[in-house]
């Protein structure tokens, strides 16, 4: 049984079908030490202050030591009073850079995301971030601009007829 914190050298005998024997010798046997360390991870999203005229933000995870990794995955929850459940988000990503195109499908609010890191030795890392999002209000602006059109038309169209009689 391998404890937590110990090095252990490994040494080994070999023996060919001819009788031929090798032993390993300390300076050339190798060590061993059982990984308890889970994936320290950076979770980041560069343009969460921006206002976005779309609902497309990038989210993006960096992991310290990627070599052992063998995936991470990403998920969210859209913060309101009795909001506990998390939605997987994209599927698992296995290799760099990880990357993720999140649409804020929920709209302008507060946004939680919890990145999952799991390396070879079955440690995990976690990392959550939380976000106020802000999109631009664009069907709203829209609907704006067209009634200030219709009313610009119309007051000229009257302001015509008024200047004819």
């Amino acid at each position: 049984l391998i404890e937590e914190g110990e090095e252990y050298t490994i040494f080994f005998r070999l023996t060919d079908a001819a009788g031929n024997q090798y032993t390993t010798f300390t300076a050339e046997a190798p060590t061993i030490i059982k990984d308890i360390t889970p994936p320290v991870i950076r979770l980041e999203m560069p343009d969460k202050s921006d206002i976005h005229l779309d609902d497309m933000y990038t989210i993006s995870a960096s992991i310290d030591d990627i070599t052992f990794v063998t995936n991470v995955t990403l998920y969210y929850r859209y913060e309101t009073w009795d909001t506990d459940e998390w939605k997987q988000y994209g599927g698992n990503q296995t290799i760099p850079p990880f990357k993720w195109q999140f649409t804020a499908t929920e709209g302008s609010g507060s946004y939680k995301f919890k990145t999952i890191a799991v390396d070879a030795a079955g440690n995990i890392g976690e990392e959550t971030l939380s976000v106020n999002l802000v999109l631009f209000p664009l069907i709203p602006l829209a609907i704006f601009l067209i009634l200030v059109i219709i009313l610009i038309v119309v007051s000229y169209s009257v302001i015509i007829k008024l200047k004819k009689v």
